[in-house]
């Protein structure tokens, strides 16, 4: 594990939302808390590289993607 390794996990978790859309949009319960989540998978595009609140993501947010993420990694 290195310093960007963070970017391989975020390109996972944004294509496991893309892949599975279906399967998550029943969780976060409407395509505008879908869209918040997998935007807030981007990121910020200041210059200062400071990630502004909007782009705050939360293990609450993230928990359903980090556990089917895993789960999925441990059994290939």
């Amino acid at each position: 594990m290195n310093e960007e390794d963070h970017v391989l996990v975020r390109y996972a978790f944004i294509n496991e939302l893309k892949n599975h859309k279906s399967d998550y949009l029943p969780i976060y319960a409407t395509e505008r808390c879908y869209k918040l989540i997998l935007d807030g998978l981007h990121p910020p595009t200041s210059k200062s590289g400071i990630a502004p609140p909007e782009k705050w993501l939360t293990t609450l947010d993230m928990g359903h993607i980090i556990a089917s993420s895993t789960i999925e990694q441990l059994f290939y």
